[in-house]
């Protein structure tokens, strides 16, 4: 999380998941030379999110996770 760029990490900050836990982080390359920042968050055993973030830090969209 540490070494994302500082435009996600305030998106992540601002969004309403900052006090989710952040346990794994992963830079997607996708066709066309673009990038999203894939984190992966979770408030307690049950709940468990993969949230999607464009360069600029906007969440893009959020998937559930086992």
């Amino acid at each position: 999380f540490e070494k994302l760029a500082e435009e996600v990490k305030d998106g992540f900050e601002k969004s309403k998941f900052a006090d989710w836990e952040v346990s794994e982080t992963a830079v997607l390359y996708l066709p066309g030379g673009s990038e999203q920042y894939r984190l992966r968050v979770r408030k307690n055993d049950v709940q468990k999110k993969y949230l999607f973030f464009n360069k600029s830090g906007r969440l893009l969209r959020e998937a559930i996770t086992l």
